[in-house]
This record gives C-alpha cells, sequence and structure tokens, in this order.
C-alpha cells in the first residue's frame, strides 16, 4: 500500500509538472499568435502609409512644377511691362514715333497692356508657393509616419523571431516533462496525451490532464480511507484480544 502511495504521489507530481509546462507553452503560443497578428497589421498599415507617401510626393513635384512654370511666365510678362513701361518715353508729344513715324501717339498715355495678367500670374505664384510648402510639410509627415512603422515592425519581428526561440524551448520541456511521466508506474492506465504545437491542441490536452489528476485525487483518496479502515480494524482487533 505504501509503495502504491508513493508511486500515486510521484504519478500526481509528474502530472502537475507536466500541466505546468503546458500552461506556459500555451501562454507563450497565446502571445505569440498576438504578436504576429499585430506585424501583420502594422506590416498593411506600413505599405498604406507608402502608398500615401508616393502620392503626395508626386502632388508636391506637380505643384513645383507649376511653380516654377509661373515664376517663368512672371518674368517674361514683367520684362514685357517693363518695354511697355517705356512707351511714354519714346513716344513725345509732335515727334514722330521710331517706329511708324507717326506724330500723334493715341495710346501713350493709356495704361500698359497686360497688366491685369500680371497681377493674376503674381496671385497664382503666391497661391502655388503656399500649396508647396504646405504639400512639403505632409511629405515630411508622411515620411516620419512611414519610418515609425519600419522601426516599429523591425522591433515586432525581432520580439517574433526572439518568440518562437521560448516557444521551441518550451515544448523541448514539455517533451521532457513528458517523458519523465511515462517512465512513471501507471497503476491507473491513464492515457498521457502526445505534445502539440497548437494552441487548440494543448487546451485539450489541458482538460485530459486535468481529468486525470481527478482520477489520480480519487485513487489517492480511496487508498488512504481503505488504509484508515485497515488501521482501525487491527486497533479493533488488538482492543478484542486485550479484553
Amino acid at each position: 500500500a505504501r509503495q502504491e502511495e508513493q508511486e500515486l504521489t510521484d504519478l500526481g507530481a509528474g502530472l502537475k509538472e507536466y500541466l505546468r509546462r503546458l500552461e506556459q507553452l500555451q501562454e507563450r503560443l497565446r502571445h505569440q499568435q498576438a504578436l504576429v497578428a499585430r506585424l501583420q497589421q502594422e506590416a498593411q498599415q506600413q505599405e498604406q502609409e507608402q502608398a500615401q507617401l508616393l502620392l503626395v510626393q508626386a502632388e508636391e513635384k506637380t505643384q513645383a512644377d507649376l511653380l516654377q512654370q509661373l515664376q517663368r511666365d512672371l518674368r517674361i510678362q514683367e520684362a514685357a511691362m517693363e518695354l511697355a513701361a517705356r512707351r511714354p518715353e519714346l513716344l513725345q508729344a509732335g515727334e514722330p514715333c521710331p517706329l511708324c513715324g507717326s506724330k500723334e501717339h493715341p495710346h501713350a498715355e493709356k495704361e500698359a497692356p497686360g497688366r491685369a495678367a500680371l497681377l493674376l500670374l503674381q496671385k497664382q505664384q503666391e497661391e502655388a508657393e503656399t500649396a508647396v510648402s504646405s504639400t512639403r510639410e505632409r511629405v515630411t509627415k508622411a515620411l516620419l509616419s512611414v519610418h515609425e512603422h519600419q522601426t516599429l515592425c523591425t522591433e515586432l519581428k525581432k520580439q517574433a523571431a526572439a518568440g518562437e526561440v521560448e516557444q521551441f524551448t518550451l515544448q523541448e520541456q514539455l517533451r521532457l516533462a513528458q517523458a519523465v511521466l511515462r517512465q512513471r508506474p501507471n497503476q491507473l492506465g491513464l492515457v498521457f496525451p502526445e505534445a502539440v504545437d497548437s494552441e487548440a491542441g494543448l487546451q485539450l490536452q489541458k482538460e485530459k490532464l486535468v481529468a486525470s489528476l481527478e482520477q489520480l485525487t480519487k485513487r489517492r483518496e480511496q487508498l488512504t480511507n481503505w488504509q484508515e479502515q485497515h488501521r482501525s480494524l487491527i486497533a479493533e482487533q488488538a482492543a478484542i484480544r486485550a479484553d
């Protein structure tokens, strides 16, 4: 009886150790799955941020090209306005026109043509400069966002790699605990589940181990009750002999 009790005690200790290792691996798997899911989410976000960056950079180039064109048009218009402004100097009253020879100059005092166009170009240039400045700020923010996601993805990949190493270590410890468990005497015919890598499989193992521990506990209780009954019977027999 004592030998059986010790065997049951050792078997119970082995089951508890195996269950502890199993729960550690189960927790590691849950953490690893959450980590991988987050990594996938961050990778998708990084792709979206990268695509947005390309769009903003293309917008910046378009606006910069427009600004350059407006600056060229403005220089041309300013040159034309400068030449037009010299008409009063060249067209003096009563003096012949250097170009046509006429002594009458009805348009000499009129506003130089193209002034409205010049003002419009100046306004468009100011608006284009504001747009380019705003878009460049967006490009800077987009670059920073892409860099942050790249850094986070790199860190998550490192954590995932370290998690895989820890998971492998826990799996090996679980297999070792299982090997020790199988070497113990098993009078109850308990079925030890095989080690698996999925969380669902580990949960099934856990349920089977808990059931085995309950069966083992009942067996130990039965053995304890039998020992108490045996001791009581011996005591009664001794009392009868004494009488």
